[in-house]
């Protein structure tokens, strides 16, 4: 122990470096003796109860975290001003200013830097433990439980994750919120965006390689109109019939070319063709 007060009034303890003014001064147990830990800068873990295998490197550092509750205080590593500060929860990692700081985090990692005790991660629930979570710098943020994940402007809450599993918010109302890119001028067969699967396990490109929108294109039909009009594409899949779907359609009959949408659970198109120009 170095510094004034370091240690001072921590018990019962053993085995712990305490390194700094008031570093680990009056830490109290948890369900277990404090031990096994480093703090390192003027009052870090100081205050704090509970803690078992943690280091804490910074100006209060792990200060007054609670740990004393069901091994709440176990193997954090906390670097950084006030990182982990009046938190709790076992198993995190917290590097930068403040990060972690008033959260109860398990198994987390949380990597951002702060101007005050407010924590970038607003969303996470401070009134049970969130598990698994990821917060970094002001852009990326996980929860591991919901498994879903945001990219840009910091959550509210865990409901902005209720019906999601990837969320883009932008920051700034001039800023493009999602933009893609080629590999290089030669990345020509592979799309830009494609989701997964149609109804019938085929993959639907959405953004083909060159950055423009693709609609899917039906060179076969079937039914007369109305409610049995189906329509097909080259490979013999059905186009979903799903309200809202587009396609471009052309005829069998006439070779005239058309856009289609499924609205109202039927196909219905524009007459007029499109021509050659």
């Amino acid at each position: 122990m170095i510094g004034s007060h370091a240690g001072r009034l921590s018990r019962p303890s053993q085995k712990n470096v305490y390194i700094g003014y008031f570093a680990g001064f009056s830490a109290v147990e948890g369900n277990s003796s404090i031990a096994n830990n480093i703090a390192i800068g003027t009052e870090s873990m100081s205050s704090a109860s509970g803690d078992v295998r943690s280091l804490a490197i910074g100006v209060e550092a792990g200060n007054y975290r609670n740990g004393a509750v069901s091994n709440r205080g176990i193997q954090n590593i906390m670097i950084g001003y006030r990182s982990g500060k009046n938190g709790s929860g076992p198993y995190n990692i917290l590097i930068g200013d403040a990060a972690g700081s008033g959260q109860y985090l398990e198994r987390s990692i949380v990597i951002q830097h702060n101007n005050s005790l407010i924590p970038n991660s607003l969303w996470v629930d401070d009134s049970s433990p969130e598990d698994y979570s990821l917060s970094i710098g002001r852009g990326i943020f996980q929860a591991y439980d919901l498994a879903v994940s945001q990219i840009g402007k910091a959550p509210q809450s865990v409901s902005d994750f209720s019906s999601n599993i990837l969320r883009v918010a932008t920051h700034s109302d001039s800023k493009v919120v999602l933009k893609t890119t080629r590999n290089s001028v030669s990345h020509t067969s592979a799309d830009q965006i494609q989701s997964s699967l149609d109804h019938n396990d085929k993959a639907n490109t959405i953004v083909n390689a060159y950055g423009f929108l693709q609609l899917p294109i039906a060179t076969s039909q079937s039914g007369v109109s109305g409610v049995t009009r189906k329509l097909f594409n080259a490979t013999g899949d059905e186009i979903s019939r799903v309200e809202g779907t587009s396609c471009i359609q052309k005829d069998p009959v006439t070779s005239g070319v058309h856009l289609c949408v499924y609205i109202d659970g039927v196909w219905q198109r524009i007459q007029d063709t499109f021509q050659y120009f």
